[in-house]
């Protein structure tokens, strides 16, 4: 039996950076990368209504030369209510998916890029609403990490990280995030290492440490 290994963690902490040592650490293994980022199914039709309703605004991001629509899910309680589930919904898909497939290949080491407990953290924060940290989708997620080998939660300053990642449009939104993280990584007692100082090979050190 596989044994799985979580890497999240805020955005520019280096979970990708990694995630790569981690497999060339494990070269003599056979590892299956999972890179969990959302995949939209039924969340699509969110989407479509978020749009006719205009719940939207472009924003310009100077350095990438590129404006991001972003979708303001907080300023309608239809969409707060029910996007948590539909999106949690979709990436149990395709975990299910990922699973089969780990079945099929037989690794000895499925390690996820992202996870459960990014998705949450980013509805938290799209839906300007705490609550949903004790919602049936996050006790989901808690539940799914403990049957995972081991979780890490790579923490950083968020103008370290916001000078790592163009695409990420502000500080204060990594600043929000960052708060979300620790507070799930606390409760939950998850470990948490601090990668704004780290190289990647130093993080790889604690990593295989704490396993």
């Amino acid at each position: 039996m596989y044994k799985t290994i979580i890497v999240c963690g805020l955005d520019g902490s280096g979970k990708t950076t990694v995630v790569k040592a981690l497999k060339n650490y494990l070269s003599t293994k056979k590892v299956l990368i999972v890179w969990f980022r959302w995949r939209a199914l039924f969340t699509y039709a969110l989407y479509l209504y978020s749009n006719i309703r205009k719940l939207y605004k472009w924003v310009y991001n100077p350095r990438m030369g590129k404006s991001f629509k972003i979708n303001e899910w907080y300023n309608d309680q239809f969409l707060k209510t029910v996007y948590p589930y539909s999106l949690i919904f979709d990436m149990l898909i395709f975990y299910f998916m990922v699973k089969i497939k780990a079945m099929i290949l037989k690794p000895d080491f499925l390690v996820f890029d992202r996870y459960f407990i990014d998705a949450i953290v980013d509805i938290a924060y799209e839906t300007r609403n705490p609550k949903i940290l004790a919602s049936v989708p996050a006790r989901l997620t808690y539940a799914l990490i403990k049957k995972a080998n081991l979780c890490v939660v790579l923490d950083i300053n968020p103008k370290v990280a916001f000078k790592r990642k163009k695409d990420v449009l502000s500080i204060e939104e990594l600043m929000h995030k960052r708060v979300i993280y620790n507070y799930i990584a606390k409760n939950f007692r998850l470990y948490m290492i601090d990668t704004s100082n780290y190289e990647p090979k130093e993080v790889l050190s604690k990593i295989i440490n704490l396993y």
